[in-house]
């Protein structure tokens, strides 16, 4: 197995010391005569040389590395948002790390973990459970990782948090549909275990009883994820 390429390696190839390949390839190339300087980026690019992140960044404390968790990839919600993300960071000089939790809190437990073990700067996070790790973010931010949770929100978290107010749009939605004259409104939620679901079901039974129409629990059919969810939740409706 053929080894990494190391500054001493590079040192050692041009007979010169190790502080002066050094200072030359982190870039402090004002004592380093420019013979000197294209001889060493010559032999390092010829002999594979990449310099060691980790070690870098341990230096600097900061890796310029974004963790992205999200719960799952079946609604382009997701695909869109790590796309235009990674996009905004990459200009500011972030790169981006992502990891999926397959609506499983434990392995989201696991990826939050790896993220805080890869010193990441911070995590942006939709969380695949309202409750269930709210400790572990909780200890996180206090280990000083800042965790942004976007769409999928959760309660007794001190962090940021960013989602559109699902109590009020389905409230409207619904009360759109009453004032036009539909009488007959199913409902159908997300999981149980997400928050957004029990704001949104809220919601619809509040603008029922506005317009003074009795909640009938069969409207409400199967949680469904993704638009394909809920078509074929309809279909069988």
């Amino acid at each position: 197995m053929a080894k990494y390429v190391t500054i001493m390696d590079i040192a050692r190839e041009l007979g010169i010391s190790k502080s002066t390949v050094s200072r030359a390839l982190s870039g402090d190339t004002g004592n380093v005569k420019t013979e000197t300087l294209q001889k060493i980026l010559a032999t390092a690019e010829r002999m594979g040389y990449h310099r060691n992140e980790l070690a870098v960044n341990f230096r600097q404390q900061s890796t310029h590395n974004i963790g992205i968790i999200i719960p799952e990839i079946v609604t382009t919600f997701y695909m869109t948002f790590i796309n235009d993300a990674q996009a905004i960071l990459r200009k500011q000089g972030y790169k981006v790390m992502i990891a999926i939790s397959n609506e499983n809190p434990e392995q989201e437990r696991e990826n939050i973990l790896m993220m805080e073990q890869l010193r990441v700067d911070g995590i942006l996070m939709s969380a695949c459970d309202k409750e269930h790790n709210v400790d572990l973010y909780n200890k996180v931010i206090e280990r000083g990782i800042p965790i942004v949770f976007f769409d999928r929100t959760v309660e007794k978290v001190k962090a940021s948090q960013v989602h559109m107010d699902d109590y009020i749009m389905s409230f409207f939605m619904v009360e759109t549909l009453l004032r036009k004259g539909y009488k007959h409104i199913i409902h159908i939620p997300g999981p149980a275990y997400i928050r957004n679901s029990y704001e949104r079901l809220r919601g619809y039974r509040d603008a029922l009883e506005k317009f003074h129409i009795e909640y009938q629990a069969q409207d409400v059919l199967s949680p469904a994820l993704s638009a394909e969810e809920g078509s074929w939740v309809m279909e069988r409706f």
